[in-house]
């Protein structure tokens, strides 16, 4: 099965009400984990309009948005794009007529990067190439760890401090960086259960032993 691994930078949290400022996503196939194609715009925005923290996550340098940032149409274009050429998983509408859809994951991905996508693309009336329910990291990490009370928790479930206990390399907080990182979480997370499931799983005072 194929997946788009996303990542949104946005000016706020507000997915009705602030901009979406950059958009990271890579596909990847889940029995292999691995990225296949990669996807990283950077979009203009009113940076009047931003909250400065929400600016600094999204490790924003003016001097490169001036320089290549797309419009909002083009951007949402260019990302349309992109997952619709990764539409595998079908639905059906209210006619009963079915249509495909890209499958989305990503870090906290089911309450903010997808509903985010979704409503910017409704606020344009466009059909949104992707299915909103997405498949979250931060979740399936959450479970992981509440079913081995064995091994040793995380401080938090942040994609940096799960990327510092799995020891991956995470070089900067871009968006790009951060979905190759949860393909990466994803794959030591799977291999956790599956050692889990065999009682392979030891611990050390901060990490998983394989």
């Amino acid at each position: 099965m194929e997946v788009v691994v996303i990542d949104v930078r946005t000016t706020g949290p507000r997915k009705h009400g602030d901009q979406i400022i950059g958009v990271a996503a890579a596909v990847a196939d889940l029995n292999e984990l691995k990225p296949k194609a990669v996807l990283d715009v950077a979009v203009k925005f009113d940076d009047t309009k931003a909250l400065p923290h929400y600016l600094e996550a999204a490790c924003y340098d003016m001097d490169l948005w001036a320089r290549t940032a797309l419009s909002p149409a083009d951007a949402m274009q260019t990302v349309d794009d992109f997952l619709s050429r990764h539409r595998h998983i079908r639905r059906v509408n209210r006619k009963g007529e079915p249509f495909w859809v890209a499958q989305l994951v990503g870090h906290n991905a089911s309450w903010f990067d997808a509903p985010f996508l979704k409503s910017w693309f409704d606020r344009s009336h466009r059909f949104f190439p992707a299915d909103f329910i997405a498949m979250d990291t931060c979740q399936w990490a959450r479970w992981e760890f509440a079913m081995n009370p064995a091994v040793t928790t995380p401080k938090d479930y942040m994609i940096g401090t799960l990327a510092e206990y799995f020891s991956i390399d995470l070089p900067d907080t871009g968006a790009k960086s951060e979905v190759l990182a949860v393909i990466e979480l994803a794959r030591h997370l799977r291999l956790m259960n599956r050692l889990a499931s065999t009682g392979l799983v030891a611990t050390t005072e901060t990490s998983v032993l394989y």
